[in-house]
């Protein structure tokens, strides 16, 4: 079983780094809402965010990489070529949602954002063969899921932009 920390690797684990340092920024104005943006406050999008991290690496360590059958899925083509994702057509299944908007605070986004950051250092050992199963793309590559994971938080970060200024 080959490692993958390869140039390509480090690359996006810097993408990574990028988007958390910018959803640490948005944590002081968690409790911002604009109901005309989103029916959640910032606090949501920033969870909501890192749940995705922490499921999918959480998917990409136990898969087995003997079930991986790639099949072509345009969906998951034009999202992972756009890196764009329209807001409102998406569904997030039921564990990558916040249970509970109350229980969102700083400490706990703080907390949070801590954990996923140590959690993302596994991303540098798994082997290359890893994949997650995505309820809309199919089966995405260990590659594919940083990237589309990548493009997800983008999302959220401009809905907390329009949040912001609007």
């Amino acid at each position: 079983m080959k490692t993958f920390m390869t140039k390509e690797l480090s690359n996006y684990l810097t993408k990574i780094d990028e988007v958390l340092k910018r959803l640490e920024i948005k944590i002081e104005r968690y409790e911002m809402l604009n109901p005309k943006i989103s029916a959640v406050n910032v606090g949501w999008h920033i969870e909501h965010s890192l749940m995705v991290f922490d499921e999918y690496i959480d998917f990409l360590t136990n898969s087995n990489p003997k079930n991986y059958k790639g099949k072509f899925n345009f969906i998951k083509l034009i999202v992972l070529a756009t890196k764009f994702i329209p807001r409102k057509y998406g569904k997030s299944p039921k564990n990558m949602l916040p249970k509970d908007v109350i229980q969102i605070d700083k400490n706990r986004l703080i907390t949070h954002l801590a954990e996923t950051k140590q959690k993302i250092k596994k991303l540098e050992t798994l082997p290359k063969d890893k994949y997650v199963d995505h309820p809309v793309f199919g089966q995405l590559t260990l590659m594919q899921t940083i990237d589309y994971t990548v493009t997800h938080t983008k999302h959220h970060l401009k809905i907390i932009n329009d949040i912001e200024s609007k």
